[in-house]
């Protein structure tokens, strides 16, 4: 008799009867295997281990901070550890911070160089060189007041700023714009300068005599020649100035007075106030006549035989 009709005895026989060998019986073991030494607690070959107090018995968890690892944390070797671990991760961040700092600013050129090409392309777009644009932008136009007052209040705001741009990029250029423009000026200040130490015709001596003033004729030569007394004291400066005793030094402002004078001079003789007033202090002085020859060789006064002519005394 076939298996499945021992567990359906009252069923008919199926005609699909299979024929298949019996079961083989469990295998029971005599002995259980022991559990390895020092194996794990939740081995299936040992029992767990017995709560004292009652209760279901359960494998204790491990303490994640055991009395040797509260101990081993006050030692020096745990301290400086943990100080390297902190110092290694400020270390990280100051780096990662440094970079991000790296990244923001190379985005930041680059989008003022786009921003550069994008402008400089949007002016030459309709071919115009760029020369051309900065000539017409630059140039007074009657027709737009508009565009002209913006563009002076530019050039006035930002003026010294665009010209260290300028000084950067191409120094020779500004070097011969500056050169050119700065003899103009100086030019016209030594002008003045002659205009004023001259004397109107038929002046009386005592008359330049009693209206010198050293000290105002100083601050009028620098009222009518800033840029000329400019370069005299930038010319005259040295670096270590600040650290020098004052009381030792020559005034500078009647060297100066003393050198406008002299180049006077040299652009008119009749441009000689100055040096008639000296040439008139050395002779009431009582000083020779070589002497007086030499300092007005050089310039500093007017030659004798031309101050005794005009005093009547020659």
């Amino acid at each position: 008799m076939s298996p499945l009709s021992m567990i359906h005895p009252s069923d008919p026989p199926s005609p699909f009867e299979l024929d298949l060998p019996p079961l083989p019986p469990s295998p029971v073991l005599e002995t259980p295997p022991a559990s390895p030494s020092g194996g794990p607690l939740t081995s299936p070959f040992k029992s767990s281990p017995d709560k004292p107090y009652g209760g279901r018995p359960r494998v204790p968890a491990p303490h994640r901070n055991a009395r040797g690892i509260r101990a081993l944390k006050k030692t020096q070797e745990w301290l400086d550890m943990e100080a390297a671990k902190e110092s290694a991760m400020r270390v990280q961040a100051e780096m990662s911070r440094l970079e991000e700092e790296r990244i923001a600013a190379e985005k930041r050129d680059q989008a003022k160089k786009d921003e550069i090409s994008d402008a400089l392309q949007r002016l030459t777009l309709d071919g115009t060189p760029l020369h051309k644009v900065f000539e017409l932008l630059f140039a007074g136009n009657t027709e737009d007041q508009r565009t002209t007052a913006m563009v002076t209040k530019v050039l006035r705001n930002h003026g010294p700023a665009l010209l260290n741009k300028w000084s950067e990029r191409a120094p020779e250029a500004v070097d011969d714009f500056l050169s050119t423009r700065v003899a103009r000026l100086v030019q016209r200040e030594g002008q003045a300068i002659q205009t004023f130490l001259t004397r109107e015709p038929k002046t009386q001596v005592t008359h330049i005599l009693s209206s010198f003033d050293m000290r105002g004729l100083g601050l009028k030569l620098q009222e009518l020649a800033p840029t000329l007394w400019g370069v005299l004291a930038a010319a005259s400066t040295t670096q270590n100035l600040t650290f020098e005793v004052p009381e030792t030094r020559r005034d500078r402002s009647l060297v100066f007075t003393t050198v406008c004078a002299m180049m006077s001079i040299l652009r008119s003789q009749k441009a000689n106030n100055f040096q008639a007033v000296i040439a008139l202090f050395l002779l009431g002085s009582g000083a020779s006549k070589r002497e007086i020859e030499v300092f007005a060789h050089a310039g500093i006064h007017q030659e004798r035989r031309s101050l005794l002519i005009q005093t009547n005394l020659y």
